[in-house]
């Protein structure tokens, strides 16, 4: 506290100014605080001999150097947070132009439709009045020609003589097979015709099947990585989860991080349990059948995979939203913006995540109970029981193929925001680091996270911060790479 006449006072004794300084506790005090707090201290001296040259001392320059830089790094990221601020409402304007520019397109394609519909129903309908027209000028002549006889007939039997009547008759019936084999050729070609239209099952159910324009999606990065070799850094145990019943075998535990929370699954409990970033417990969920892995749908939904069912959840109420029959055999998935990906020994199948209906199947080696995905084309799985294969459009960009001591049962497989490959052998007790091209960066023992065989291994997203499940114990380890 400072006096009107400069004076500094005591914070603990406010009449008592500020004459001493203890070295031992980095404290100015009054002489009060020094006779009652401070008389065991060895390094006490006068507040002038503390204050000597203090303002171009080396900590003070150094304190001001980090307040600066403190200073900048505020200023940097409101700065960051402005630009992001613009470019959202640019993001956002851009959206909307390509739904309209989507819409335009939809109704201009839906106009060009109708009137090539219409241009072929004028047509048919031309053609259909035309032939009737016709058939109505045969037939309409060949009543004239009947009528006429008809009434020679009648005028002979009623007016003309015997032999008048006699002449017509063999005239006429000489003519009337003709005419027969006329009027019952018409009529066997007379059609009765009808127009009808049926439209396509993509148009007729076009409002049911597609529910929106596309998928809205929000991601969100850190404005600052943090500076960490990633390749070489020690790995640190900050928390373990002990989510796993300790009399149960084979837990196939999963997790990830999502927004605030950490979501952990457990296969014989048959739960998903919510942590908060302190590790705190929040809630958990009882699952109808016993999840293998968990994926994020969005910040506020994530996916269960508990065959034969995906099940999607809100993860603020912990709620079940669906629950979709998957139709294909599968232990791990991966939510990727309209698919899923699904993995169970030698395939993989994409699923329509809306329909669950099957896109496609790619067939693997063997061992593909998991898989990583960047992207639909864009790939790793396990390619045999001592390898993993990445995979960009179809084609294999790299196989890397341990030893089955080395490398046995590769199982979860994750990336670092740095690109490098994660992969847990199973049975081999260990973690394949490698780069991004699948070189071996270094094989980290199951033993020094106090666990016997890794499950999976997961990221969060642009951080060196990870989760990893061991399959015997039923354990969750938060690490970090420092």
């Amino acid at each position: 506290m400072v006096g009107k006449s400069g004076i500094v006072y005591c914070d603990e004794h406010p009449d008592k100014a500020i004459e001493v300084f203890c070295e031992d506790h980095s404290k100015p005090c009054c002489t009060l605080c020094a006779t009652i707090n401070h008389r065991k201290c060895e390094n006490v001296t006068t507040i002038d001999k503390a204050t000597s040259g203090i303002k171009t001392a080396t900590q003070t320059t150094e304190l001001c150097q980090e307040l600066q830089q403190f200073g900048q790094e505020i200023d940097d990221s409101l700065q960051n947070s402005k630009d992001n601020k613009t470019a959202i409402e640019t993001e956002s304007t851009k959206i909307i132009s390509e739904m309209n520019r989507l819409k335009n397109n939809i109704i201009k394609h839906l106009s060009k439709m109708e009137n090539e519909i219409k241009v072929e129903l004028s047509t048919k309908k031309g053609e259909i009045l035309k032939a009737i027209v016709n058939d109505v000028t045969d037939l309409t002549s060949l009543k004239c020609t009947v009528d006429n006889w008809k009434r020679i007939m009648d005028a002979s039997i009623k007016h003309g003589s015997e032999l008048q009547c006699l002449t017509e008759v063999n005239r006429l019936i000489g003519k009337k097979d003709g005419i027969g084999n006329q009027i019952k050729t018409v009529i066997s070609t007379l059609k009765t015709n009808s127009l009808k239209f049926k439209p396509f099952d993509s148009v007729k159910n076009f409002e049911s099947n597609e529910k929106s324009f596309g998928c809205l999606t929000v991601s969100g990065s850190l404005m600052h990585i943090p500076s960490v070799n990633m390749q070489a850094g020690k790995i640190d145990i900050v928390h373990v989860f002990n989510v796993g019943d300790e009399h149960t075998q084979s837990s196939f535990g999963s997790g990830i991080f999502l927004g605030n929370f950490i979501l952990l699954t457990n296969n014989p409990s048959q739960r998903v349990v919510k942590f908060n970033q302190e590790f705190v417990f929040q809630s958990q969920l009882k699952l109808p059948h016993g999840p293998y892995d968990i994926t994020k749908i969005d910040f506020t939904k994530f996916a269960v995979g508990a065959p034969p069912n995906i099940i999607i959840i809100d993860v603020k109420n912990m709620r079940i939203e669906k629950s979709l029959a998957a139709n294909v055999p599968f232990m791990g998935f991966q939510y990727l913006g309209s698919e899923y990906i699904m993995a169970h020994s030698g395939q993989l199948t994409w699923l329509d995540a809306s329909s669950v209906s099957r896109i496609k199947d790619c067939q693997t080696d063997t061992d593909s109970y998991y898989v990583c995905a960047t992207g639909r084309n864009d790939y790793i799985c396990a390619a045999n029981t001592s390898g993993v294969c990445k995979y960009v459009d179809g084609k294999a960009r790299f196989t890397y193929n341990g030893t089955v001591e080395l490398l046995n049962s590769p199982r979860g497989i994750d990336v670092d925001y740095e690109g490098n490959i994660y992969i847990c052998g199973c049975n081999s007790k260990n973690i394949h680091q490698l780069t991004k091209d699948g070189k071996l960066v270094r094989i980290i023992p199951a033993s020094i996270f106090g666990i016997s065989r890794p499950w999976i291994i997961r990221f969060e997203t642009n951080s060196n911060r990870f989760l990893l499940t061991d399959i015997d114990s039923g354990k969750v380890l938060l690490c970090q790479i420092c």
